[in-house]
């Protein structure tokens, strides 16, 4: 299939479910309020964070060899299982032993939240390194437009039928129906004799060496865009949190289509289509650095009054946070596609050096002016994080392959 058939799959399948996680967030957001919203999504951060962890990041290893036929389908699938199925009885040992021996209903939350975003972790690399795009994205679309309905609910019926507690219960754990539904179709739709058998012991190894290179490289990059969550919580007010974590999720949005391309621009490079995937990286940033400087620009000119009415007045603390990141959005946005790039290259050392020079400009920084200035503090350093770190793999990549750093911005090239 050409390349660029491959990319408008990406973007309309991934843009329909990044759409319907924008409205999830924005329905949180009004009805949990700053404070409130600001803890749950904190909760989602931390979350994530072990997740990360414990996947080790052999989603991308899987993607990796899926892509170039180096390994089964069959054993892969029949792996996500079992690791998972490990990482399970780790967390129940765990829980039990910290508890004395009681499994609370936050440990069920838990348990069942990392566990269903590690299997629909690893679908969706599976899902990517087939081309398939629709699989995985119109499953979780169906999951948040479960939550839109149950939020819309939430609000319409007074007294409430469906308690605030209730939802969170339904949030956390239907996480876990959601990576066994996507798994289990992948087995369905790809796999015609299944077999149980789990990857050589070479092959384990290949895995596990990609795997743990991306570990790397996602650590770095998960820290590189959210250990100022930790900062803001420790130094700041609940309220200031919230509208902190709502604007770097508002951030999120703008990382939307890059990251569908880089989806994208992953297997193909993994699968050997690197020239076709070249000649369109610099014309797919400077589209998105015009389009994301009109957008932004849009934003600082309504932003003081469009907050506070999408996400509710308890967000009147986004809008100075907000144009101080702006710089570090456009900056990332365009460098989505590189970094998708060298990993499918297999040269992700390019991808942590830089991250590793972003982290260090923002902790420091973080350190230094968050306790001061607060959530503004945190947004600016983030942006100058988040430039230290295009700068550089954008320096890799056109001293590898002579492609002028200004190809990337300007229209006349």
């Amino acid at each position: 299939m050409p390349v660029a058939k491959l990319f408008y799959q990406n973007i309309i399948w991934k843009g329909v479910f990044f759409l319907s996680s924008f409205i999830v967030t924005v329905l949180i957001a009004r009805h949990f309020q700053a404070s409130v919203s600001g803890q749950l999504f904190y909760l989602v951060n931390l979350y994530a964070f072990i997740i990360l962890v414990l996947s080790l990041s052999l989603e991308s290893a899987m993607g990796y060899f899926i892509a170039r036929n180096e390994i089964s389908l069959t054993r892969v699938i029949n792996f996500c299982f079992a690791w998972t199925l490990l990482i399970a009885f780790g967390i129940i040992a765990f829980a039990l032993l910290k508890n004395k021996m009681v499994f609370t209903k936050t440990d069920a939350l838990a348990f069942a939240f990392i566990c269903g975003n590690l299997l629909s972790g690893y679908g969706s690399a599976i899902a990517y390194a087939k081309r398939n795009f629709f699989l995985p994205n119109i499953i979780n679309t169906a999951i948040n437009i479960f939550l839109i309905f149950l939020l819309v609910f939430m609000e319409a019926m007074r007294p409430q039928i469906i308690n605030d507690d209730t939802f969170m219960v339904i949030f956390f754990s239907i996480a876990l129906l959601q990576g066994i539904i996507t798994l289990l179709t992948l087995n369905l739709l790809y796999i015609k004799s299944w077999s149980l058998s789990l990857p050589t012991v070479a092959e384990g190894k290949k895995l596990f060496r990609y795997g743990l290179v991306a570990f790397a490289a996602n650590i770095i990059s998960f820290l590189l865009y959210r250990v100022d969550y930790w900062f803001v919580k420790h130094y700041c007010t609940a309220d200031d949190l919230g509208n902190y974590i709502q604007v770097s999720k508002l951030a999120q949005v703008f990382f939307i289509l890059p990251g569908m391309l880089a989806g994208a621009v992953f297997p193909l490079t993994a699968g050997g289509q690197q020239r076709g995937v070249i000649s369109i990286l610099a014309s797919v940033s400077r589209v998105i650095f015009v389009l994301y400087l009109f957008c932004c620009g849009v934003l600082a000119a309504t932003g003081y009054w469009l907050f506070p009415f999408i996400f509710g007045h308890t967000f009147q603390g986004m809008y100075l946070p907000f144009l101080f990141l702006v710089p570090g959005i456009v900056a990332l946005s365009t460098l989505y596609t590189l970094t998708a790039y060298f990993a499918g290259k297999n040269k992700i050392s390019v991808n942590i050096k830089g991250a590793l020079a972003g982290l260090a400009c923002i902790i420091s920084g973080d350190l230094l002016l968050i306790p001061l200035y607060g959530i503004n503090a945190a947004a600016m350093v983030s942006s100058m994080g988040y430039i230290v770190y295009h700068i550089y793999v954008l320096h890799a990549f056109t001293k590898e392959y002579g492609q002028p750093a200004i190809s990337f911005f300007n229209f006349s090239l």
